[in-house]
């Protein structure tokens, strides 16, 4: 008495459109500072001022931080008059040489006894310097780990200044696209944000990333306003042209059978399998560049 409900497949048709379709390569980034500067100290010494906090901005030369220079003051002042007396003696040496009065002998040795005091001098001069950490580049204090009362050690990381008026995007390329890469190619830059920005390609490597099995490549990019931090997320898309009036069927009209794409097409009312060869493909459309003509009828 019950019959089994018919199960009816509804189909739509539709005719091609055309289209352009960009051709672009879309790729997952992390932005980093261009140029950044590890400062340490030169000299162990307890430190007496710091005069920066993280996110100071900082000029090239600026004294970041001060140690104490009560020791090195001294031995710099001993040297300075030592050089300033041994000076005297030296051109009093060198006028007499070139007058006749001495002999080479004794102008050498008082040149010798000059040049060895110079020396101690100038030493002298760059240990008072050490006592005061400055930054080696114009930027932004990134990292501080020294404090008041600390005892800075040589070698030892005191600050570290970062560079934000350029950034670098850092992304892998495939072996498929990296030769359509050049240098100082036009790249979009795309926050999470919304924001976009542009960037040339600054740097392609020619040997693969083990890890990833992509080709290095980095996207220098402005950013006169600082708006971009170091370690955003974005996405760079890169675009090698655009194919005008193209062929265009939507995504959901195409079937897949061992890596060979097919269509149906309404052909006096039967389904007719087609094989197509496809182009780009956008998150609706599908560019066709064989097997399918404007005024087919696409199931």
């Amino acid at each position: 008495e019950e019959e089994a409900e018919a199960q009816v497949a509804y189909v739509k048709i539709e005719e091609p459109v055309s289209m352009d379709f960009s051709d672009k390569l879309s790729l997952p980034a992390t932005l980093k500072a261009k140029d950044e500067a590890s400062v340490n100290a030169n000299t162990a010494s307890m430190v007496t001022a710091v005069n920066v906090r993280v996110g100071d901005q900082v000029s090239k030369g600026q004294t970041l931080a001060v140690l104490d220079s009560e020791v090195a003051a001294r031995t710099y002042e001993k040297a300075r008059l030592g050089l300033q007396n041994v000076e005297k003696t030296y051109l009093r040496a060198k006028n007499l040489y070139e007058e006749g009065a001495i002999s080479q002998m004794d102008f050498e040795t008082a040149k010798v006894n000059y040049d060895t005091v110079l020396e101690d001098y100038n030493l002298a001069k760059l240990n008072l310097d050490y006592t005061r950490i400055t930054a080696p580049m114009s930027g932004v204090i990134s990292a501080k780990s020294i404090e008041i009362g600390q005892m800075a050690v040589p070698g030892q990381e005191a600050f570290r200044i970062v560079d934000l008026s350029k950034l670098i995007a850092e992304s892998g390329v495939s072996e498929r696209d990296i030769t359509k890469l050049q240098y100082g190619q036009s790249v979009n830059i795309n926050l999470q944000s919304g924001e976009q920005y542009v960037g040339n390609i600054d740097s392609i490597s020619p040997v693969t990333n083990q890890m990833t099995s992509t080709y290095p490549i980095s996207v220098l990019i402005d950013n006169p306003d600082g708006k971009l931090k170091a370690g955003m997320f974005a996405d760079i898309e890169i675009i090698f042209g655009i194919n005008k009036n193209s062929v265009a069927i939507k995504n959901t009209s195409i079937t897949n059978e061992d890596g060979i794409s097919y269509v149906f097409v309404n052909h006096n009312g039967e389904a007719e399998k087609r094989k197509i060869r496809i182009g780009i493909q956008d998150k609706e459309y599908t560019e066709i560049l064989d097997g399918i003509m404007s005024g087919d009828e696409v199931i």
